[in-house]
């Protein structure tokens, strides 16, 4: 990967800021990251660029958004049971 962002969207403004950035980061990322966001309800996305064009176009891929709330009671997720 050229880079990586974690991007954060404040709600409810809707304003994208860059929670953090990883450059040259090759092609695993494990890593952990703190951020104190000024709103109680925030999005994150993780956005990754590939190092080298496809056919002479940049890649760029985005994950599915996971939304946060700083107030809200801790939940554990359960897994589903493997039939």
């Amino acid at each position: 990967m050229a880079y990586e962002n974690a991007l954060r969207r404040e709600m409810p403004s809707g304003d994208y800021v860059v929670a953090h950035h990883w450059a040259d980061v090759g092609r695993l990322l494990q890593t952990r990251f703190a951020d104190v966001p000024a709103t109680r309800q925030v999005i994150y996305y993780l956005r990754v660029q590939l190092r080298e064009p496809v056919r002479g176009r940049v890649v760029r891929g985005w994950t599915s958004q996971v939304w946060l709330d700083r107030e809200a009671e801790p939940r554990t997720m359960r897994r589903p049971h493997p039939d």
